[in-house]
């Protein structure tokens, strides 16, 4: 029994020698992460609280303006703009104003202006039924 002990632990031995002389060949394995440019930050205030919410499509973007603007019907004033946008409100070289009674055209003026990069605050009119939007650059 002892001579079949000995050979087989040799044996051993030398096949785990073989085995870490060998040339290991690497391979990386494929990570590669695509931005997606169509991803933005959008920051707004309601009541004067600030939020940011990360917008991944389009959707989600109308989501989150249609969100918006049911809080400012409730009461609520609420602007909104591009993370990439930074207002000096008193140095405010221009300010525009849009009112509809339509709450689709109200989103669409607000986000094409959130997209040129102005602030824009949101005010909802109970008694007329008008969204007043002041956009701010």
């Amino acid at each position: 029994m002892k001579k079949l002990i000995i050979p087989a632990t040799i044996l051993a031995i030398l096949s785990l020698t073989t085995v870490s002389c060998q040339k290991e060949n690497i391979v990386e394995t494929a990570t590669q992460s695509a931005e997606n440019s169509a991803t933005r930050i959008i920051r707004y205030t309601v009541n004067g609280t600030a939020y940011r919410q990360v917008i991944h499509t389009d959707e989600d973007l109308d989501a989150l303006m249609h969100t918006l603007f049911a809080l400012a019907r409730e009461g609520y004033t609420v602007r909104m703009m591009d993370d990439n946008t930074t207002i000096c409100e008193t140095s405010a070289k221009e300010v525009l104003t849009f009112t509809t009674t339509k709450e689709e055209e109200a989103i669409k003026w607000t986000k094409e202006k959130i997209h040129e990069g102005y602030a824009v605050t949101t005010i909802f009119n109970d008694e007329t039924g008008e969204y007043t939007c002041i956009a701010v650059k």
